[in-house]
């Protein structure tokens, strides 16, 4: 340590305030010294218990940090909106629904290919005209027949137009947009059954589409587009689901068991 004070003795000596010296060492204040040029003074020299701890996490985010770099960062889960259904429609088309997971797809997962640029988020009173979509606006700036089905072929109408279907759509020409899923409507879903179902419940749109019943009447005020199991009976007979029209005066009753074969299928044991 004499090597040491005589160091500090020459700083001092060329003028060197040893606040100075200290600043060239890191972490002195720590109690640790890491001595780029000279050793501090013996006589300033102070050793903590807090070294030793303070190296280990020094240690330990070093490799903590090595790893998180070598497996890569975790993507954030993306809880997308429910879907937009269009039921204020000007002429013969029926109801358009928008579905983000089908978009959210196609841009691989971003949603700046239509936010802000083309829709500005929490917007609903934003009206979509067709003359806009055929001119490259809105839909029509990737539904241009290049990047997707051209929003000016009449044989497309029912890609978008769900639910009950207008007459201009009915004569469209093209036998791949009849047979496809848009055009026919969801598929039906079959309710998974409990231990104590009396069987198991299919739902068809096509049985509730009607002049009367709209995408909106259900989605997304009873039901997500995502179609999901019921939790117990409540959940079907609340008045937040299924019991929401079949109530008596809407539609039949769920709680009428007498009418249960109408949803429920045979063969399973009743309750």
């Amino acid at each position: 340590m004499r090597v040491a004070d005589e160091r500090g003795v020459k700083e001092r000596e060329r003028g060197t305030s040893y606040a100075a010296f200290r600043a060239r060492s890191v972490l002195g204040e720590r109690g640790i010294w890491m001595i780029p040029k000279a050793s501090p003074p013996a006589s300033r020299v102070r050793r903590t218990g807090h070294a030793g701890i303070l190296i280990l996490v020094t240690a330990v985010i070093t490799m903590a940090s090595a790893a998180g770099r070598a497996e890569g960062s975790r993507p954030i889960p993306l809880k997308l909106p429910a879907g937009i259904v269009y039921d204020k429609i000007s002429g013969p088309d029926s109801a358009v629904v928008f579905r983000h997971t089908t978009h959210v797809d196609y841009e691989s997962g971003r949603c700046t290919g239509c936010h802000p640029k083309l829709y500005r988020i929490l917007n609903p009173v934003r009206r979509i005209e067709h003359a806009e979509m055929e001119t490259g606006g809105s839909c029509g700036a990737c539904h241009d027949g290049t990047h997707a089905f051209d929003v000016r072929s009449k044989a497309s109408c029912g890609a978008c137009h769900v639910g009950r279907k207008s007459e201009s759509i009915l004569n469209a020409e093209s036998e791949a947009m009849r047979s496809s899923a848009a055009f026919r409507g969801p598929d039906p879903y079959t309710y998974p059954t409990g231990r104590t179902s009396p069987g198991p419940v299919t739902f068809k749109h096509t049985t509730h589409t009607g002049a009367s019943m709209k995408c909106n009447t259900c989605h997304s005020r009873l039901f997500e587009m995502k179609a999901r199991p019921p939790r117990d009976d409540e959940w079907m007979h609340g008045k937040t689901r299924c019991g929401g029209c079949h109530d008596g005066k809407g539609a039949f009753a769920v709680d009428d068991q007498k009418l249960c074969g109408k949803c429920h299928a045979e063969g399973r044991a009743k309750p």
